[in-house]
């Protein structure tokens, strides 16, 4: 004689907490449950809970693992300082023409003082003070 020792009903839920349970587990494997061998019976166990796995499925660990785990997130990309743009040459002539001076006697010489960065004639060693401005003065 087999002698009924629950009172309510045994509750089924999947043992993943990603897998739903089918509406008649009645294939599934016993992974765990609230009940073990041994363990007297207590209020808590009124309505017992085993935790199943579909056929050909492993039991986890532990209850309510996942069995398909989301990808851990993409470690952000390095973030890099855009490269900064090159100084101009200043010891171009800047407008194209071929118009170079030797210093600013010549450039006063020639009428185009204060040559500027950019202007035809203009280079760094003009520019005594590095301002954009050379032979000011």
């Amino acid at each position: 004689m087999v002698e009924n020792l629950i009172d309510g009903e045994l509750k089924a839920q999947s043992a993943y907490s990603d897998v739903p349970l089918p509406a008649d587990p009645g294939t599934w494997q016993v992974c765990f449950q609230d009940l073990k061998a041994g363990t007297g019976l207590a209020p808590q166990y009124a309505s017992p809970t085993a935790h199943l796995a579909a056929p050909g499925t492993a039991c986890p660990a532990a209850p309510g693992t996942e069995l398909h785990p989301k990808p851990a997130a993409p470690a952000p990309a390095p973030t890099t300082a855009p490269a900064a743009a090159p100084e101009p040459d200043t010891d171009d002539t800047g407008g194209g023409a071929n118009v170079s001076y030797n210093n600013c006697a010549a450039v006063r010489a020639a009428g185009a003082a204060p040559i500027r960065r950019g202007d035809p004639g203009y280079g760094r060693h003009l520019d005594r003070d590095g301002d954009g401005v050379a032979c000011e003065r």
